[in-house]
Formats: C-alpha cells, sequence, structure tokens
C-alpha cells in the first residue's frame, strides 16, 4: 500500500513539474492595443441660391362701339423680373480618415510586441471625437489595454515639371505629405505612455516626350498606397523607440532600416 501511494505522489509530482515547465516554455501573453482611425475636421461651405421672381399684370380697358352691341376689349402686358441671391455658410465638420490605419495595423502585428484588436469607428458629427478618454469609458475600445489613437494634422500634395536640357523630355514629379498626431494611451490608468508625430512621404516622376504630347497620368492609387506604409514605417519606429528602446535596442538599428520604404519611387517612361 506504502508503494502505491508513493507512485501516485510521485506520478502528481512528475505532472504539476510538466505543467509548470509547459507554462514557463509557453509564449507569454502579449498587450491588446486597439488602432483609431485618424481623426481630423474640416471647413465646409454650403451655398444656397435663392431666386424672386415677380409677376405683374397690367390691363388696359379699351371700350369698342358698334351698331350692334357695345363691347369691351381687354389687352393684358406681363411685365417679369427676377432677381438671384447667393448665400453661403460655413461649417465644421469631424470626421475620421480610414485610409492609412491598415498599415499602422500591419506593422504592429510584424512588430510582435501588441496583439491588435478592432475598434468601433465613430459615427457622430461633432468635436468629441477627440475626447478619446470619453471614448474609451464608452467601450468604443474594448478589449483592448492600449489605444493607439491619431489625429490628423496636415495633408500636402504638389507637382514640378522640370524640362531636361539639350532633350525634348520634361520630368513632373507629384509628391504627397501627411503628418499626424498620436497618444498611446493605457486603457486602465487612462495615461498618455508615448505621444509623438509621425510623417508620411510619397512622391512619383513621370518622363513624357513634350513632341509627342504625351498625356501625363499620375498612378494615385500607388501613390497613396506608398504614403500609408511610409507613414505606418514611421509609426512603428516612434512607438519602439519610446516603448520597446530596452527590448530591442540591439535590433532597432536593422529592423528600422527594414519597415522603411525607400525614397526613390518609380519612374514612368511615356516613350
Amino acid at each position: 500500500m506504502k508503494i502505491n501511494i508513493t507512485i501516485s505522489l510521485l506520478g502528481v509530482a512528475s505532472l504539476l513539474f510538466a505543467t509548470v515547465a509547459f507554462s514557463m516554455d509557453s509564449e507569454p501573453k502579449r498587450p491588446k492595443i486597439a488602432v483609431s482611425n485618424l481623426a481630423y475636421q474640416q471647413e465646409v461651405k454650403d451655398y444656397f441660391f435663392e431666386n424672386q421672381t415677380d409677376l405683374r399684370t397690367n390691363t388696359h380697358n379699351r371700350k369698342k362701339s358698334t351698331i350692334f352691341r357695345k363691347s369691351a376689349e381687354y389687352k393684358n402686358k406681363l411685365e417679369f423680373s427676377s432677381k438671384s441671391k447667393q448665400t453661403i455658410v460655413s461649417r465644421t465638420e469631424f470626421r475620421e480618415l480610414k485610409q492609412f490605419v491598415a498599415d499602422i495595423k500591419g506593422a504592429l502585428i510584424k512588430a510582435g510586441s501588441f496583439e491588435v484588436v478592432e475598434s468601433r469607428p465613430y459615427t457622430s458629427n461633432n468635436e468629441k471625437i477627440y475626447d478619446v478618454i470619453e471614448r474609451i469609458k464608452m467601450k468604443n475600445f474594448k478589449g483592448a489595454d492600449y489605444v493607439l489613437f491619431g489625429m490628423l494634422n496636415t495633408v500636402q500634395a504638389g507637382e514640378n515639371s522640370v524640362e531636361i536640357e539639350h532633350t525634348t523630355t520634361n520630368s513632373h514629379q507629384h509628391f504627397v505629405s501627411l503628418q499626424a498626431d498620436f497618444s498611446l494611451i493605457e486603457v486602465r490608468t487612462l495615461k498618455v505612455i508615448a505621444a509623438f508625430s509621425s510623417l508620411g512621404n510619397a512622391q512619383q516622376t513621370i518622363l513624357s516626350d513634350k513632341e509627342k504630347n504625351d498625356v501625363v497620368l499620375v498612378n494615385t492609387a500607388r501613390l497613396m498606397t506608398e504614403l500609408s506604409k511610409d507613414l505606418a514605417a514611421d509609426v512603428i519606429k516612434q512607438v519602439n523607440q519610446q516603448l520597446l528602446a530596452n527590448v530591442e535596442s540591439e535590433g532597432d538599428s536593422d529592423s528600422t532600416s527594414r519597415g522603411k520604404p525607400s525614397k526613390n519611387s518609380e519612374v514612368t517612361v511615356y516613350y
């Protein structure tokens, strides 16, 4: 009997040791992060046109006598006038920009430091879109340990055409840049544990022959894709610098160089 009890105790001890060893070897639980769409505001002008129409009728009475009867002829004259009035009303709209957060989520997943969860979109049209603390309390980021909240600051786009000397070729450069401010907030304490500004750039160069009257077409989809990826690379770089510098100090420069896309954009030639 004592031998059986001893064997049973050894079996239980072995099972507990295996369980502890498995838990020690298992992957640690990663914190969950929600990435909000970029909040922005814009001034919108509504144009109202009002037409004022004035219609007047002037009646002239002229009597006509005959042998058989007396009658009256009426001659009507219409006077028509119209006036137009234009009114401009300005208002502020508060919206979310959804186009640039997918690559940010992908960069966070690729870094392997966070588990990304989906956040609820903001559907109201008021300035409370910037009150991220209130939105956290309203469970708009349910299940998240952290919220990466972004606000769109500026967007600039332009183009530049240069005539290449001693040739009939023109170089057209189209560029776009986006700057946004981000805050990383811990849901449990509502504290801002990281804050930074990120910048994304993209450009596209097109060569055309002016003697052939080439039509310059910009690949807008590719331009926006490069802009989104460049912004995401800068965001993950800032997150690494402020939160994960001690963990990834050895390979930070390598990972940053791999994550940052090249500034040398593709050149399209039309001849």
